[in-house]
């Protein structure tokens, strides 16, 4: 056996480890030797596993071992060994863990096991390993010998940690069960031949998805009672792991149902993007599967697509997303005639893999017929991109060239879907095909849009009355204006009648006692109030309006024919994400009814975190909370920053940046953004839901009212003459003198498009901003009086520039959400130097024209990056609701 000579020898009974006592020998291997012990202080009996004396000899490995069995020991999950205590003895570490009596899965698994046990058994493993790699420990050692049966049925999974930090295996390669190691950049990678994934056959870093291939391979062996891929000798069963596909299960046992079948082959892909991309996701579709019997799995689970012989015309399934197999089979039966009504079903959809949806807004579409799901989702650079889903499928697939999409809707008939990217309205064919341009239209302002069977598509912008176009393309023109008699600043949010003629949607006034959702007709000037609620809408046959009211999504009795209301409106859903001082909730729905919303707070939750230039984390300012516009103090000792809360009012805060303990800065209701320092640190301006105002950043006195107008600050002059800002539609920026009488704004860049971020250099000689005149966003610099002659900074997008404190170095944020530096030399003329990216952040591209997502300190040495803290939840889809109403 591997590593015995090394070893002190066997323990007697009554020998002490630390405070344990040895009982007995329990079994000795490569990996050690495992005895029964006693703990005389606690009065129980637990399992004691000493290792091999390689670990001790080496200090990284022992460090790196202790390390990963405290890690172990802190997951406290029923279907993971409980590891109690580590130690050493005679130089040997030694592991204590609870003892457990029953066999291991080894013992079961030498023929087929009934379907129920296996996916049960199979359910109680993915439940360990979601838990384990919540905490990032992945196993890398899975298979039978590693999982025991408890007398109660439980599964325990063993030796959690230790596989990557075992020493090389010298035992012959014969054998296929064999342990072996393989030397990679990162280090040690062990598994066991014939349960290892490829991508540790090719000694490649693995990740959790390694472990869900071995589950896969383990599954397999319980439902056929042989192994998915074997060779009669290792370098044979590595090549079938890397290049062959193991034969059907349902061949080998016909008990097995399509669905468990289909599950099956997901965890034994090739690639590691077309596996469940999380075990929290394979462990919810087992469980799905354990709740029905085999013949109702049979009939009711729709085929999955994907894999590697199986592409889409679009791409190859690259990320799997978990969703309830049997609310499927209750809505496909919901389609077709029933004896008794259907009845609502839930289930979640997660983001795939190891993006999230995205953090700045609620950007999910269902396709009019209830099948499809379009959404946007984020990856780890922070770069969004479209994604689809079938309801009925398991697969997401992203689509090609929709980098940066935002406020996705679907054409009438399905065939397209419509979405904003790189400052365009743009659509593309479900079928395939590259995304077509509709307009030019107000860039980053878009904020939604709906698409009738006439082939028009109004949409709305911030700040704006609501806008049409052509679903071919051309000009955007007005639907009508603002009704300036109540204060409207906005009319967003719309949605088509059946009729194509007639609108609902979302209409802000200056006072939320003047808001509400709104029905015009497209051609006339006849808006009027129909419900009074700051929320998106959506018309759901037979006949209801469905909205958010205080985080309660409800349905309303509505007669298309006159838009009226006709009933008192009724919970289908709690907990609805809402932000009301945008007018909008967290849910899409389709005609038909099928429903997506979010429970998850109404904001994301962020941390200010500094980094240095090479993006190691230096800490944090303040705790986590939905953070938006930080800008450090001139002194560098305060930062303002934009925080919304779980009501969805935004509000201007202060913190010290040592403490970080956020004080109150603006206290009206609504929205108070972009917060801007004057030069010598005294005074703050914003913009308040209709003004321009300032007020002394020691929070005394009282506000200023700079303008009367929506104007959007970007920054202070050096000198303090001056505020740069920029519109609600943002194709200039401007200067607006102050300390004098005169306060007409002066222009001093003008753009074709969408140009913003402005930043002014330290001598104020200059200005940097963000354009999307070229078609792309970029950064730019020009002088900072009005000049026709700029000099382009960015290479392959960028947005968000700031200024080094000397004025010879700008940073920017690039399109793949890589922080990058420039050189500058600056005179009459700009030399502009090569980018040199930085490190990436999760900053999610330039979705709004007035925020800013990080700030940097004077000598450009660190930098304060508002980072998102963790993957959003899942959205919920609900079906069949309306059915339930109608009884």
């Amino acid at each position: 056996m591997l590593g015995l000579l090394s070893w002190p020898g066997v323990l007697s009974s009554g020998t002490r480890i630390g405070p344990y006592e040895i009982l007995a020998l329990l079994g000795a291997g490569g990996m050690g030797e495992v005895y029964r012990g006693r703990d005389p202080r606690l009065g129980r009996e637990v399992a004691i596993k000493i290792l091999p004396l390689q670990f001790s000899a080496d200090p990284d490995r022992l460090r790196r071992f202790e390390q990963e069995a405290r890690a172990a020991a802190a997951l406290n999950h029923p279907n993971i060994l409980a590891v109690y205590d580590v130690g050493q003895h005679d130089g040997s570490p030694f592991i204590v863990s609870e003892l457990l009596e029953g066999e291991t899965l080894r013992s079961r698994a030498k023929s087929p096991l009934p379907t129920r046990e296996a996916v049960e058994y199979a359910t109680q493993v993915a439940r360990g390993l979601a838990a384990a790699h919540d905490k990032g420990i992945v196993h890398r050692d899975l298979k039978p010998e590693n999982l025991f049966i408890t007398a109660d049925r439980r599964v325990k999974i063993l030796d959690f940690g230790l596989a990557k930090l075992a020493p090389p295996a010298t035992a012959s390669p014969a054998a296929d069960t064999e342990t072996a190691t393989r030397h990679t950049p990162s280090g040690f990678v062990l598994g066991t031949i014939g349960y290892m994934a490829p991508e540790q056959v090719r000694g490649q870093d693995v990740d959790h998805r390694a472990d869900i291939f071995a589950l896969g391979t383990i599954l397999y062996e319980l439902l056929s009672g042989r192994r998915a891929f074997e060779g009669a000798s290792s370098a044979d069963t590595m090549s079938a792991i890397l290049r062959e596909q193991p034969p059907a299960v349902m061949a080998a046992n016909p008990s097995v149902s399509p669905g468990l079948a289909r599950v099956t082959e997901r965890c034994l892909e090739k690639s590691q993007a077309a596996r469940f991309q999380s075990t929290h996701d394979l462990a919810f579709a087992l469980e799905e599967l354990s709740t029905r019997s085999d013949a109702a799995a049979t009939s009711g689970v729709p085929a999955l697509t994907g894999g590697p012989s199986r592409r889409r015309t679009w791409l190859s399934p690259s990320l799997v997303v978990a969703a309830s197999i049997a609310a499927l089979v209750g809505w496909f039966a919901s389609l077709r005639p029933a004896p008794s009504p259907a009845r609502p079903v839930r289930f979640l959809v997660n983001p795939p893999g190891s993006v999230m949806f995205s953090v700045s807004g609620f950007y999910v579409a269902v396709s009019p017929d209830g099948s499809r799901l379009a959404f946007v989702a984020t990856g780890p650079a922070g770069t969004p991109m479209l994604w689809v889903r079938a309801v009925d499928s398991l697969v997401a697939q992203p689509v090609p060239q929709s980098e940066y999409a935002r406020s996705a809707f679907w054409s009438p008939d399905g065939r397209f879907i419509g979405f904003v990217s790189y400052g365009r309205l743009r659509k593309v064919a479900v079928s395939g095909g590259p995304p077509q341009n509709i307009t030019e239209a107000t860039t980053f302002a878009i904020t939604s849009a709906t698409w009738n069977s006439q082939g028009v598509i109004v949409f709305s912008a911030l700040a704006s009355p609501l806008r049409r176009v052509a679903a071919s393309g051309g000009t955007p023109a007005f639907v009508g204006a603002l009704d300036r008699s109540r204060n409207e600043v906005a009319q967003s949010s719309p949605t088509f009648l059946p009729d194509g003629r007639r609108l609902l949607y979302y209409s802000r006034a200056a006072s939320p006692l003047n808001s509400g959702i709104y029905v015009r007709s497209l051609d006339a000037d006849d808006a009027r109030l129909v419900v009074k609620a700051n929320s998106n809408v959506a018309y759901v046959e037979p006949g209801y309006l469905v909205y958010a009211r205080d985080g309660v999504l409800l349905a309303q009795p509505f007669d298309v024919r006159t838009a009226t209301t006709t009933g008192e409106p009724v919970p289908i859903a709690s907990h609805v994400s809402q932000y009301p001082e945008l007018g909008t909730a967290a849910f899409a729905s389709s005609p038909t009814g099928v429903t997506v919303y979010s429970d998850a707070p109404g904001s994301q939750s962020n941390r200010l975190t500094w980094f240095d230039r090479t993006g190691k984390a230096l800490g944090t300012v303040g705790d986590s909370a939905s953070y938006a516009n930080p800008r450090l103090s001139p002194d560098g000792k305060r930062v303002v920053v934009e925080i919304v809360d779980v009501s969805g009012n935004r509000d201007i805060w202060l913190m010290d940046v040592a403490r970080g303990r956020p004080v109150r800065f603006t206290f009206e209701p609504g929205r108070d953004a972009s917060p801007v320092w004057s030069p010598d640190g005294r005074t703050i301006a914003w913009q308040g839901t209709t003004r321009l105002k300032a007020k002394a950043s020691s929070g005394a006195g009282v506000e200023e009212t700079l303008s009367n107008e929506e104007w959007f600050p970007d920054d202070w002059l050096p000198d303090g003459s001056g505020l740069l800002f920029h519109p609600p539609q943002p194709r200039q920026i401007r200067l607006l003198p102050l300390g004098g009488p005169d306060r007409t704004p002066r222009l001093i860049v003008q753009g074709e498009s969408v140009t913003t971020h402005a930043r002014v250099s330290p001598d104020g000689r200059w200005v940097a901003y963000a354009s999307v005149d070229s078609g792309r966003v970029e950064v730019y610099v020009q002088r900072s009086h009005a000049s026709t002659a700029r000099w382009q900074v960015s290479a392959e997008g960028g947005f968000q520039p700031k200024w080094r404190g000397d004025g010879k170095e700008i940073f920017y944020v690039a399109t793949d959400g890589m922080l990058t530096a420039v050189p500058l030399q600056l005179d009459e003329l700009a030399e502009v130097g090569k980018p040199k990216p930085l490190f990436p952040t999760r900053i999610e591209g330039p979705v709004a024209t007035s925020w800013h997502q990080y700030d940097v300190t004077p000598d450009g040495q660190r930098f304060l990056v508002n980072s998102p803290e963790a993957v959003t939840a899942p959205v919920v889809v609900l079906v069949n609701w309306p059915a339930s109403l109608a009884r």
